[in-house]
């Protein structure tokens, strides 16, 4: 059921992401800037959301199943950003970009971990988490994946272990999604 638009929440997801466009806009001030530093543009990495925006891909999208779920996808961002702009009391918020929101969105639906932390009533609930360094970790087939990631059982760290012997030199590999061949 859908709620009234002033009562809907933010997905997690966006809140980090807003909260990753906020540290590099602080740039050297930020405590996050050493990690925020390594992340690439969005000229950089993979961003089918701006194939819309190219003429020649564009043409080719054309009334196709992928150009409708990119246009959703394109939708929900700018539904988000707009939420958050909406009730947000920062004037850094105000001026919020729809391209630095975007970039920060597609960091972290490209490196975000899906962590397990403790509520107050002893339950556990799964949140999106940057971790430096885990986002770094490549994937591969199930049968190749030699490294685990999780929250302890305290809910105070997240730490990655092997499963397997690793040589020197070898990757880390780590599934990226359960259920999945990677």
């Amino acid at each position: 059921e859908a709620l009234p638009e002033d009562n809907r929440r933010m997905k997690m997801e966006s809140g980090v992401a807003i909260w990753l466009a906020y540290q590099r806009s602080q740039g050297t001030r930020s405590v996050a800037h050493p990690y925020v530093s390594l992340l690439p543009d969005i000229e950089h990495m993979p961003d089918p959301l701006r194939w819309v925006d190219r003429p020649a891909t564009a043409n080719a999208l054309q009334a196709s199943q992928l150009r409708e779920h990119l246009d959703r996808l394109n939708a929900n961002l700018t539904d988000e950003l707009s939420l958050f702009k909406r009730h947000a009391k920062s004037s850094w918020a105000k001026t919020l970009s729809f391209d630095d929101f975007r970039w920060a969105a597609t960091n972290v639906a490209r490196r975000s971990f899906m962590m397990q932390i403790k509520t107050p009533d002893s339950g556990w609930m799964d949140v999106p988490c940057l971790p430096p360094l885990a986002d770094l970790f490549n994937t591969g087939p199930s049968s190749r994946i030699n490294t685990e990631c999780a929250t302890n059982s305290k809910s105070t760290a997240f730490v990655c272990y092997a499963m397997t012997a690793v040589q020197k030199g070898e990757q880390l590999l780590v599934p990226y999604a359960v259920g999945t061949d990677s």
